[in-house]
């Protein structure tokens, strides 16, 4: 017998075999993945779940029953704004029309008021009906004293041009005529606004009916010895064209006139003259009388 063999002969004897296990069955199965946790042992061992995920909800459509949207922030800012510029506009208009009223009223109050341009077509009830080479004089007395005056005239033949002066009076008075204007057949004729010395001539293409208007000033003359007793020199200026009137009809209106009085020059004595009627006196001039002087007592107290 060899060694080796003798070994294992007494191998039992010296060290005898370890008893052998029959293998795990599950060993051979392949590896399978932990079971999940019961819901008892979910607060001892805490796991992060991600959110369920839910769809959006989508709200019905439904038609806008509000008349008008909300305004923006601008667009508050610019009503604002807008309205703003308006109240600034308001108040430049109202210190502008101050400014007009501070500049313009003193003016009017010493001119007087402007006299409407009144048309040939219609002309004062006094010369309704008249015939031709007639005139009517309209002298209005204001509360003031000065004195506003239209003068319409009628000729035959058509007339280009007429002249006016200012009228001789006595004491030496100086007087003026201020916003002369002539219209001819409604027409504006070509002359200075104002005189104030030399006579002046008016311009304007052939017509038959002639208007003027005008402001007489220095005319009135107050009284030294009646309170509020006043004189008026004159009540019209000199007017002349080509030919003179047949007949002229004096109308002074005015709650303060008190008489009228006509002389034929500077150098003759005044007499009394014309009919009184509410409002005004009337005086009618014909022949060689028809350019005299007429004079009218005022009473201004």
């Amino acid at each position: 017998m060899s060694p080796k063999k003798q070994y294992q002969k007494r191998l039992p004897t010296v060290l005898p075999p370890a008893p052998r296990r029959a293998p795990r069955e599950e060993s051979l199965a392949p590896p399978t993945e932990s079971p999940a946790p019961r819901p008892e042992s979910a607060a001892t061992t805490p796991t992060v779940t991600a959110p369920p995920v839910t769809p959006p909800v989508t709200p019905p459509v439904t038609p806008p029953v509000t008349p008008s949207p909300a305004p923006t922030p601008g667009t508050a800012v610019a009503e604002r704004g807008s309205r703003r510029s308006t109240a600034l506009l308001v108040a430049l208009a109202a210190g502008l029309t101050s400014v007009l009223l501070a500049v313009l009223v003193p003016r009017l109050l010493a001119d007087g008021p402007a006299e409407p341009e009144a048309s040939p077509a219609s002309p004062p009830p006094g010369l309704v009906g008249a015939t031709p080479q007639e005139s009517y004089v309209e002298t209005v007395v204001r509360p003031d004293g000065k004195l506003m005056v239209r003068q319409w005239i009628r000729s035959e033949t058509p007339l280009r041009r007429i002249s006016l002066a200012l009228p001789e009076v006595p004491g030496g008075a100086t007087l003026s005529a201020r916003r002369v204007r002539v219209l001819a057949d409604g027409n504006r004729a070509s002359g200075p606004p104002t005189i104030t010395g030399a006579r002046a001539s008016y311009v304007f293409d052939a017509a038959t009916a002639v208007q003027v208007s005008y402001r007489l000033v220095g005319a009135v003359q107050i009284s030294d010895s009646t309170t509020g007793r006043a004189l008026a020199l004159a009540t019209k200026l000199d007017l002349r064209w080509s030919t003179r009137p047949e007949r002229e009809t004096r109308v002074v209106r005015g709650q303060r006139v008190l008489a009228l009085a006509c002389a034929a020059s500077v150098d003759e004595a005044p007499v009394p003259c014309g009919t009184a009627s509410p409002d005004e006196w009337q005086v009618e001039l014909s022949g060689p009388r028809v350019a005299d002087r007429v004079i009218a007592q005022l009473d201004l107290g």
